[in-house]
C-alpha cells in the first residue's frame, strides 16, 4: 500500500528518535534488555543511582545518597539530554531531504495538461479522411472538402493548385505535424507529473524504511535489510498514452512509425529499476545509505528532466528546419499560393461553401490549437525545489521555447487557410462583400486573419540562457 507522502515529517521525527535511542543501547554504561527503554545503574559506596530513558522520550532516575533515599520520578534534565540527541538527528536527516520534502503534487499540473490536451483535439484527425478522433467537429470540413471538391484532373488550372496547396492531403499533413509538436508538448507535463509523483512515493518510502533500520541499530539486533524499491521513472511509461489517453494509439500524427515525434522520444531515459538496501549495522552507517538514497533519486530524477528538455528541444528544432517547412507551413513560401486565374464553371456551387465555410472552419482548429497551447504556458506550475531534478523549473524553459515557435505557425496557417478559400470562392464567381461570415466562424481570432504575416516564419535568435534556480524564472 503507497505510503501518504503528508506523514513525511513523522517518520522524520520517528527516524530521529530511532537513531538516538540505538545510540543510547551502544554505549557501554547503559543497559538494554529488549524493550524501550535503557538502564543506567552505578554504584558509589554508600550511594546509588538509576536512571531509565524510554524511546518516547520520558526519563527518570532515583536512587540513595549515603543511606538517604532519592525519589525514583520523572528527570527533566535527562529528558532534556536525550531531545538534544534526537534534535541533532533530526537535523541529520532533514539535511539529506531538504527539497524532497516540499515537492507539489503531480496534479498540480493538471490544468496546463488539460489546456494542451485540448489543443491536441483541435488538431487531431484520422489521417487520410479528416475525420477527429478525440473529435473536433471542425476537421469534418476537411471530410467535405474531399468529397465535394472537383477532380483537379478534370477542372483546370484553379483547382488543381487549390488541391495541391490547400487540399485535405495538404491539410491534414499539416495538421498531423503540428498533433505531434502538441503531443512533445504533453509529453513534457506528463513526464514531469510523473516526475512529481513518484518521487514524493520514492521520498516518504525512504523515510519510512529508514526507521525500521534505525531500530535495527539498536546493540544486539540484526541489520534489517530493508529494500526500498525506488519508483522514480523506473516503470515503463507511455508518456504520449499518458497524455492522450487511449485515443493515442487512433490519431493519425501520432501513429507513424518514424516521424519528429518518435525522434524525441528516443531522447528520454529508457526505464530501469534501481533499490537502495538498508545493511547498516550502525545509526551513522544507516544514515549514510539514506543519503545514497537520496542521491540515487536525484540523479534519476535530474537525468529524466534533462532527458524530456532534450525531447522538446528535438522538436523545436525539427518545427525551425528549413526542410520542414512543408511538414508546419501550409503554404512555405510567401503570401498565399497562386490559383491562376483560369475560369472556373459556375456550376461549382460548392465551392462557395468550401471558400467561406469549410475552409474558415479548419482555420478555426488552427486558431484553437494556438490559443490553448497559448493557456497551457503557465510557468508557476513547474516550480519545484531547486533540489529536485533540472532546477527548479525542469524542462519548462525548452516546453516554452517550443510554444513559442508553434503559435505563431498555428495562426499563420489558420489565417492562410481563410484567405485561400476565400480565392477559391471568387475564382468561383462567388463574391462577399463582407467578412461577416469569417469572423462568425473564427470569432475573435479573425485578428490573425488581419494581422498575418502569410509566410514562413523564420525562428528568432536563440534568447538569453535563463537563471535555472531561485524564486524568480529570469534574471
Amino acid at each position: 500500500m503507497a505510503l501518504d507522502y503528508e506523514n513525511l515529517d513523522t517518520y522524520l521525527e520517528e527516524a530521529a528518535r530511532e537513531a538516538a535511542f540505538a545510540e543510547y543501547t551502544r554505549e557501554p554504561d547503559w543497559s538494554y534488555e529488549g524493550d524501550d527503554s535503557v538502564v543506567f545503574k552505578a554504584n558509589f559506596g554508600e550511594s546509588y543511582t538509576i536512571q531509565r530513558i524510554y524511546l518516547d522520550g520520558r526519563a527518570y532516575s532515583g536512587g540513595t545518597n549515603l543511606g538517604t533515599s532519592i525519589p525514583y520520578e520523572e528527570d527533566a534534565g535527562l529528558a532534556a539530554l536525550y531531545a538534544e540527541l534526537v534534535s541533532s538527528w533530526r537535523a541529520s536527516l532533514d539535511a539529506v531531504v531538504v527539497g524532497w520534502d516540499d515537492l507539489p503534487e503531480g496534479s498540480k499540473l493538471d490544468g496546463i495538461k488539460a489546456a494542451c490536451l485540448l489543443a491536441l483535439q483541435k488538431v487531431a484527425g484520422t489521417a487520410g479522411d479528416g475525420g477527429s478522433t478525440l473529435p473536433n467537429p471542425d476537421l469534418e470540413a476537411i471530410a467535405f472538402i474531399e468529397h465535394f471538391l472537383p477532380s483537379p484532373e478534370d477542372s483546370g488550372q484553379t483547382i488543381g493548385a487549390f488541391y495541391s496547396s490547400y487540399g485535405p492531403p495538404r491539410l491534414s499533413s499539416v495538421l498531423d505535424s503540428h498533433c505531434q509538436a502538441i503531443a512533445a508538448l504533453g509529453v513534457g507535463i506528463t513526464g514531469t507529473q510523473e516526475l512529481f509523483d513518484t518521487a514524493r512515493e520514492d521520498t516518504v518510502t525512504l523515510a519510512a524504511n529508514v526507521v525500521e533500520a534505525f531500530r535495527a541499530t539498536r546493540e544486539g539486533a540484526k541489520p534489517s535489510g530493508l529494500e526500498t524499491v525506488l519508483k522514480i521513472m523506473g516503470a515503463s511509461l507511455d508518456l504520449v498514452g499518458a497524455f492522450a489517453g487511449p485515443a493515442a494509439a487512433t490519431i493519425g500524427g501520432l501513429k507513424a512509425g518514424t516521424s519528429f515525434l518518435s525522434t524525441a522520444l528516443g531522447l528520454i531515459p529508457k526505464p530501469k529499476q534501481q533499490s537502495q538496501k538498508y545493511s547498516g549495522s550502525s545509526p551513522k552507517e544507516v544514515l549514510e545509505e539514506f543519503k545514497a538514497g537520496f542521491e540515487a533519486i536525484a540523479d534519476r530524477a535530474r537525468e529524466h528532466d534533462l532527458g524530456l528538455t532534450d525531447a522538446l528541444n528535438s522538436m523545436r528544432l525539427a518545427v525551425d528546419n528549413g526542410h520542414n517547412r512543408r511538414n508546419f507551413h501550409i503554404n512555405p513560401h510567401d503570401g498565399v499560393a497562386d490559383l491562376g486565374d483560369d475560369i472556373i464553371d459556375l456550376k461549382y456551387r460548392h465551392l462557395e461553401t468550401i471558400g467561406y465555410d469549410k475552409m474558415p472552419m479548419v482555420a478555426r482548429a488552427f486558431f484553437h490549437a494556438a490559443n490553448k497551447v497559448e493557456d497551457a504556458d503557465k510557468i508557476d506550475d513547474w516550480y519545484r525545489p531547486y533540489e529536485v531534478g533540472g532546477g527548479s523549473y525542469g524542462a519548462y524553459f525548452a516546453w516554452s521555447e517550443l510554444a513559442s515557435r508553434i503559435i505563431p505557425l498555428l495562426n499563420d496557417n489558420g489565417a492562410e487557410v481563410v484567405q485561400a478559400g476565400e480565392d477559391l470562392a471568387v475564382a468561383a464567381g462567388w463574391i462577399r462583400e463582407s467578412d461577416e461570415g469569417v469572423k462568425r466562424i473564427v470569432g475573435k481570432d479573425f485578428e490573425h486573419v488581419e494581422n498575418a504575416q502569410l509566410g514562413w516564419v523564420p525562428p528568432p535568435a536563440p534568447p538569453q540562457p535563463p537563471r535555472r534556480g531561485g524564486p524568480t524564472p529570469y534574471p
